[in-house]
């Protein structure tokens, strides 16, 4: 197999690889985003200033709020998320009705890109991005430095005037 079709074989293989990863992942739409592990999330309860604040969903795909302990986001979008940790206050409280609560993301969790590009390693998910947007981010297909006959020529006679010139001295 020639050199070239081996390289557009790996470059093939990292695009294939990136859009199952991107496509297989919960933040693949980023109208229905859905919250995951990393992602950094801002609670707002009205008049419940103690459940206010920056919370990380952990491990596990939950967060921990003051008064009532832990909730589960994995999956859920800010909406659903932020209707439950309403419902657990009300339950924990036992208020008569759901109170006020407002989640918003400060922060996507990271994504990876492998294979045949530039930079490969973690970068931040936007919303909106495409399969073409994460590889340019990762600094496009990586192209091998690539040295023409004339390039090794050029260098040949370079080192012969030179050796001349050091000779005649």
């Amino acid at each position: 197999m020639s050199r070239l079709a081996m390289i557009i074989r790996q470059v093939a293989f990292a695009m294939m690889t990136l859009v199952a990863a991107i496509l297989s992942s919960p933040a693949a739409d980023a109208a229905g985003y859905q919250l995951g592990v990393q992602d950094r999330l801002r609670i707002h309860v009205s008049e419940w200033p103690a459940l206010n604040g920056e919370v990380v969903v952990g491990a596990r795909g939950d967060i921990t709020l003051p008064l009532i302990g832990q909730v589960p986001a994995a999956r859920l979008d800010t909406v659903e998320l932020a209707k439950a940790v309403a419902e657990r206050l009300k339950d924990k409280a036992g208020l008569p009705n759901l109170p006020d609560v407002t989640v918003d993301i400060v922060a996507y969790r990271p994504f990876y890109i492998l294979g045949s590009v530039t930079t490969p390693g973690e970068y931040m998910y936007r919303p909106g991005m495409v399969v073409l947007n994460a590889v340019s981010i990762a600094g496009g297909a990586y192209r091998a430095e690539r040295r023409s006959e004339w390039d090794v020529e050029r260098v040949t006679i370079s080192s012969r005037g030179e050796l001349a010139v050091l000779s005649l001295r």
